[in-house]
């Protein structure tokens, strides 16, 4: 069962969109690691971020889906992200790579704010394959 946490940093731009100020930029890019550690509300990163060779992330602009025939919530209260690794575009050939955790950035850079961050079970993929993440945010009332 995946384990997952709104940063606080997260919850400050949530604040802003409820006053009406836009953001400067919309949470956009998700991230993919190897880090396992449980998320929590003062994460800035992810544990072990996805990299070049150079140090750059390699986070990838998502696709970002709200009517319910894509998210599967008649109710509109959940955003679908989709963020999709080419073949060769995580490792290259036979090397492999375990991702477990998830991240939900504004942007592709070190600057960038971290809106969300999600453990999940190891998945080990090769450089022969592709990877496409799906992250559900669905919003919700405590009572």
């Amino acid at each position: 069962m995946p384990t997952r946490y709104i940063t606080d940093k997260g919850l400050q731009e949530l604040t802003k969109l409820h006053a009406g100020v836009k953001p400067s930029k919309p949470f956009s890019h998700l991230a993919v690691g190897r880090g396992s550690a449980e998320p929590s509300a003062k994460d800035a990163g992810l544990q072990d971020e996805l990299r070049t060779i150079e140090g750059e992330f390699k986070r990838k602009e998502a696709e970002v889906f709200h009517a319910a025939e894509k998210t599967g919530d008649p109710t509109l209260t959940t955003n679908l992200f989709v963020a999709k690794w080419l073949p060769g575009d995580i490792v290259s050939g036979s090397d492999e790579y375990v991702v477990r955790e998830i991240g939900l950035f504004n942007g592709n850079k070190p600057e960038d704010v971290m809106y969300y961050r999600e453990v999940r079970g190891a998945l080990t993929i090769s450089g022969t394959v592709g990877l496409e993440v799906r992250l559900k945010c669905k919003f919700s009332r405590v009572v």
